[in-house]
């Protein structure tokens, strides 16, 4: 039986991961990331790359941009 906080894709998975905030910021969050054409767990992925230097990954499992 699969994990159901797992989301399989193309070889892929990854956790739901859960945290904490205010309706202000995740209302504004939602607001830049279709700006931007994405996701707002596109973003916060992206910026948790780029907090622990690891720029140059997906931050998906199976999807490797590093040499």
């Amino acid at each position: 039986m699969s994990n159901p906080d797992t989301r399989m894709g193309d070889r892929s998975a990854t956790k739901v991961r859960s945290v904490r905030v205010s309706d202000d910021v995740w209302e504004a969050a939602l607001a830049k990331a279709a700006e931007n054409g994405e996701t707002v767990a596109e973003a916060v992925r992206a910026a948790l790359i780029e907090y622990v230097g690891l720029e140059g990954t997906t931050g998906v499992v199976g999807r490797r941009d590093r040499d």
